[in-house]
């Protein structure tokens, strides 16, 4: 889907609303269970400061982001825990309103001034351009350069003219680290707007590419192949291709149909490699953050943002399930400083399946 930019304003109300939101259901919902509203506010700040900062740098501000831009925008919101219980005092302590008013009343009050500190901690302090981006990982032999990258991806998407595609540029950092110079042929399932198929034909040594996805969202002047497939049934004979990708699909996919996709997967493959670009979790710890991660980096392109998110023995027991193991697997230095402490790169990895002999 191609990226339409809209004004500051716009895209600050979508964000905000969205937080706004967020903090309501923390508030109120602890409020239904009996937790005084001074302790499911500062749950609240914690949840909403995060989902703010990862919102804003890519939605409204478009800035990169870094840990010091990150450490003044909490600071600045910061302002809004003594604001808000205040604000709840007055409103449910002193003029007996119920939680379920005086809650969103306090959230209007607060708004213009976090579009304020927003603008100031991200955009001023933040930097513009790339120059100022996250850091990104060293480079081996063969890896495609995070210039080389942003260079591909801007032709394509003008935020990327703006801000540095850190996050794709590990993902394909890695996928070139774990790619057999064998497969000239490559079908990309799930492919989305193709942009991610389209950076691999114009960075790897690759023959052919296609990419399909369930609908039609792929980038105009595109020059790999498209289609689209209802799901179910891939629109390729057997052996079409000599490898697939599925990048960040399979934990959309229902649990029910994954082998059955994995299948159809290696028929048009002709048994050939399966490269899938995922997610790991290690618990319910993990399986929230990676659902908060996909609701920020997915809701506003209107992507999936339902998943389920499988361990390592899960994903060892799904490839074997459709006559594949795990042959490799990395991770990348997709996030730095607090990101990554919060959002550990570890739920990131990169996989290359082979047919099991």
């Amino acid at each position: 889907m191609t990226v339409r930019p809209t004004g500051v304003g716009v895209r600050y109300l979508f964000v905000g609303a969205t937080c706004a939101l967020l903090h309501n259901a923390i508030v109120i919902g602890f409020d239904r269970i009996g937790v005084h509203y001074a302790v499911s506010s500062l749950i609240s700040f914690v949840v909403v400061v995060t989902v703010g900062y990862l919102m804003h740098t890519a939605i409204t501000f478009r800035a990169p982001r870094s840990l010091s831009s990150f450490a003044r925008y909490a600071v600045a919101l910061a302002a809004n825990y003594p604001l808000i219980v205040g604000l709840l005092f007055l409103m449910v302590t002193v003029l007996g309103m119920p939680v379920l008013i005086a809650a969103p009343a306090g959230t209007v009050i607060l708004f213009v001034w976090n579009f304020i500190a927003s603008r100031w901690a991200i955009v001023r302090h933040g930097g513009r351009g790339a120059a100022g981006g996250t850091a990104l990982v060293g480079r081996t032999d063969g890896e495609p350069s995070g210039e080389r990258v942003a260079e591909v991806l801007a032709a394509r998407v003008a935020l990327y003219r703006h801000r540095r595609p850190v996050y794709q540029t590990v993902l394909l950092q890695s996928l070139r680290g774990l790619w057999n110079p064998a497969d000239q042929r490559l079908l990309d399932v799930g492919g989305g707007t193709g942009l991610i198929a389209q950076a691999i034909h114009d960075l790897f040594p690759i023959k052919r590419i296609a990419s399909v996805d369930v609908e039609d969202r792929f980038l105009p002047g595109l020059s790999i192949e498209t289609a689209t497939f209802d799901g179910t049934r891939l629109p390729f004979p057997d052996a079409s291709f000599d490898c697939v990708l599925l990048s960040n699909v399979l934990h959309h996919v229902p649990e029910s149909s994954r082998v059955a996709l994995l299948l159809e997967c290696s028929r048009a493959g002709g048994g050939g490699r399966i490269y899938i670009k995922d997610h790991l979790a290690t618990g319910a710890l993990d399986r929230f953050r990676l659902a908060l991660l996909d609701y920020v980096g997915n809701k506003p392109f209107h992507g999936m943002v339902r998943g389920t998110y499988l361990g390592s023995d899960q994903w060892a027991d799904l490839a074997r399930a459709t006559g594949y193991e795990v042959q490799s697997t990395v991770s990348g230095a997709y996030r730095t400083g607090i990101l990554a402490r919060l959002f550990p790169n570890r739920l990131e990895i990169t996989m290359r399946w082979v047919k099991l002999a």
